[in-house]
């Protein structure tokens, strides 16, 4: 018999280390793949993400806060939360005043009144620290007629702060929808001044009237301007500092400033420290006041005077060429059938016009006004109109 051989065992392979070699190349390979993209995404990180309010300031624009970019070429205020302190009256309360204690400005103390306060003390109110008053020199009414008067008590409020010591600027309570009619507040603020002293400028008080009636509550924005620029213009041609007075919200988003750099600005901005970006003239910290003096609830302004080394902040326009007009006009700049801008003289003034009598206002009309208005023209023979070339 053949004898059969048992059969052969195979060798193991070791497959262990092999295993182990793999497992550790995979390993490797990725902590280096691990350690590229890191490096690839660290230095990305490296590159800051674009600020997407560069360039910009955070304001409160009397509504909201909201970042803003600033005009150029206009100053900012500067003035800061804790230059300013309120009293304390001596029960712990607040006071009604407001100081500045910076180095920057001297400042002034002053309210703004009109026939609504009624019978004033004015001496009171020197006695109480009252330096200077806007008092409202007339006004346009709201409605569709739009007619202008004059403030009732204005005569014995000049008279009455004057002789207290207390210097005197007035304002105009425009309503004025179109360039012409900013115009005609503007010659009846001078008819009203009839040539009195003003220690303070005119400023032009434009406020939307939010009422059905109301002549001016779907006012072209981009009109507000140039009625402002055209009113301030003629009264600065008739001999006063002009201005414009404003809340924040005009200021930041209805007025042109870059177009006013030169014209003082009065901002209502209450609060117990003004957060108006840009440099004014006059704050406005306070409608509601109590003061010895005054019956009725007042408002209570502060104004900013640079030291002598900054320059005063009052501007004064300069506008090289002027037309000079004799006697106020009403209806100033109207259009003829010939489309051409014609000036009419007011019934109240037709009687020194159309006599010859020696008029009570002359003032300059700046030239430049004829980019708004148009050409102009006199419609009245003895209120002559000398033009410039």
């Amino acid at each position: 018999m053949d004898r059969i051989s048992p059969p052969r065992r195979r060798p193991r392979r070791r497959l262990l280390p092999v295993l182990l070699l793999i497992a550790a190349v995979l390993v490797v390979g990725g902590l280096l793949t691990a350690v590229v993209l890191s490096l690839r995404g660290g230095s990305a990180r490296q590159e800051p993400e674009a600020d997407p309010h560069a360039g910009q300031v955070y304001i409160n624009d009397g509504f909201n806060m909201v970042w803003m970019t600033p005009h150029e070429g206009i100053p900012a205020s500067g003035l800061a939360q804790e230059d300013f302190r309120r009293d304390t009256n001596d029960d712990g309360s607040d006071g009604v005043r407001v100081r500045y204690l910076g180095a920057e400005y001297a400042t002034r103390w002053g309210v703004d009144v009109s026939n609504h306060q009624g019978t004033i003390d004015w001496a009171a109110l020197k006695r109480q620290g009252i330096d200077f008053a806007y008092l409202r020199l007339g006004l346009r009414g709201y409605g569709e007629k739009g007619s202008l008067y004059p403030d009732r008590s204005f005569d014995s409020y000049y008279s009455g702060a004057r002789a207290a010591g207390i210097e005197v600027g007035v304002y105009f309570f425009s309503q004025a929808a179109t360039v012409q009619e900013a115009a005609q507040e503007a010659l009846y603020a001078l008819q009203l001044l009839d040539g009195r002293d003003l220690d303070l400028p005119v400023y032009y008080d434009w406020e939307p009237v939010q009422q059905e009636d109301s002549r001016t509550l779907h006012n072209n924005e981009f009109l507000l301007t140039s009625q402002a620029r055209t009113f301030c213009a003629l009264i600065e041609q008739g001999g006063y500092e002009a201005g414009v007075y404003m809340n924040r919200q005009q200021g930041y988003y209805r007025y042109d400033l870059p177009s006013m750099r030169n014209i003082a600005l009065w901002i209502a901005d209450p609060g117990d420290y003004p957060d108006f970006y840009y440099r004014f003239d006059v704050w406005q910290y306070d409608h509601g006041a109590r003061l010895d003096g005054v019956n009725e609830i007042v408002d209570l302004n502060v104004e900013f005077v640079r030291s002598p080394a900054g320059g005063a902040l009052f501007y004064s326009n300069s506008f090289p060429q002027a037309q000079l007009v004799k006697g106020a006009a009403a209806n100033i700049f109207q259009k003829n059938a010939m489309g051409k801008f014609l000036i009419s003289v007011p019934a109240q003034m037709a009687g020194s016009c159309h006599t010859g009598a020696p008029p009570k206002i002359m003032l300059k009309i700046m030239v430049a006004a004829r980019l708004m208005v148009g050409h102009i023209t006199d419609t009245v023979p003895a209120c002559r109109i000398n033009r410039q070339k």
